[in-house]
C-alpha cells in the first residue's frame, strides 16, 4: 500500500497477519518511483494508529498543485465552532521554528486560566528549544460557567493548544514528532493519557471531548505533565522553566481579561 503525502511524497506499507479481525500494516519508508498506473486511489481518516477507508476511486494522472499553505490559513480552515479558540493565536514566523522542535521532540506548550465570577480567559505559549518565534494563543472561555469552575478555563487553554499544534503540524508536514503539554490543574491532563475516554457524566463534557478528540487526531505523540499553579510565590516544582512559563500565562490570562473587559459592553 502507498500513501500520498505532501509535498509530492510516496511513503510504502506493508500489510500484516489480521489480528482481532483489523488488517495492519507495517511503515516501510519513502518510495521514490511509485507504479502509479497500477494504483486504486484509497481515500482514507487518520485517528493515531487507526485508519478508516471512506471513499476508494481512480488515481489522478497527476496532482493539481498544491496551494501555498499558511499557518493563519490552516487555523482559518478550522471548523467554524472552532475559531473561537484560536482566533487570538500569534506567531512570527509561521510555526517553522516550532514545527522543527516538534520533529525533534524538544517543543513545549504551558497554558493557565483566569476565572472572575462566571467569566475566564486562557493563556496559551508553544516554545521551542529558543525563546524566539514563540507562539501565544488568548481565548475567551465559553459558557456556561459555574462560579468556581477553573477546570473549564484550563481546559480551554488545552484546546487551544492542539488546535495551534496541529495547525503547524498540517502547514509544515509534520507527520511524527512529540510536544510536552504543561498545566497547574491535573484534571485538564486527562484527555491526553492514552487510556481516557470521554466520560458522558462529565459537567465539561463538550470540552474534555473536544481536546480528546483533537489530540487522536493529531500525528505527534503529547506528554502531558503536571506543575504546581503560582511557583512565583512558593516553590514546589523541579522545573523552573516550566514553572515560569505557568506563571506567565496565568498574568496573561488576567491581562486578556482586563482587555476584554475594556473592549466589551457589560453584560
Amino acid at each position: 500500500m502507498l500513501e500520498y503525502r505532501l509535498p509530492h511524497e510516496w511513503h510504502q506499507w506493508i500489510p500484516q497477519p489480521v489480528r482481532y479481525q483489523q488488517q495492519h500494516h507495517r511503515y516501510l519508508g519513502l518510495d521514490l518511483d511509485p507504479p502509479l498506473l497500477a494504483l486504486q486511489r484509497i481515500l482514507v481518516t487518520v485517528s493515531r494508529v487507526r485508519l478508516v477507508i471512506t471513499s476508494v476511486g481512480a488515481v489522478p494522472v497527476a496532482a493539481p498543485p498544491e496551494a501555498h499553505l499558511t499557518l493563519y490559513s490552516c487555523l482559518e480552515s478550522l471548523p467554524w465552532s472552532a475559531h473561537w479558540a484560536v482566533q487570538h493565536a500569534s506567531v512570527d514566523d509561521d510555526g517553522l521554528h516550532l514545527s522543527q522542535a516538534i520533529r525533534t521532540g524538544q517543543a513545549v506548550v504551558v497554558s493557565d486560566a483566569s476565572l472572575h465570577g462566571t467569566s475566564g480567559t486562557s493563556s496559551t505559549v508553544v516554545e521551542g528549544s529558543r525563546l524566539e518565534h514563540r507562539l501565544l494563543c488568548h481565548a475567551q472561555v465559553p459558557g456556561p460557567i459555574k462560579e468556581g469552575d477553573s477546570l473549564r478555563c484550563e481546559l480551554v487553554g488545552n484546546y487551544s493548544a492542539v488546535l495551534c499544534v496541529n495547525a503547524i503540524c498540517l502547514q509544515h508536514i509534520v507527520t511524527q514528532g512529540s510536544i510536552t503539554v504543561v498545566c497547574d490543574n491535573i484534571n485538564s491532563l486527562r484527555p491526553f493519557k492514552l487510556e481516557y475516554l470521554p466520560d458522558p457524566r462529565d459537567k465539561n463534557l463538550d470540552l474534555m471531548q473536544a481536546v480528546w478528540a483533537s489530540v487522536q487526531q493529531s500525528p505527534i505523540n503529547w506528554n502531558p505533565v503536571h506543575v504546581h499553579g503560582h511557583q512565583d510565590r512558593k516553590v514546589k516544582d523541579s522545573n523552573p522553566c516550566l514553572s515560569a512559563l505557568n506563571c506567565e500565562m496565568d498574568e496573561q490570562a488576567k491581562l486578556f481579561y482586563r482587555h476584554l473587559s475594556a473592549v466589551l459592553p457589560s453584560s
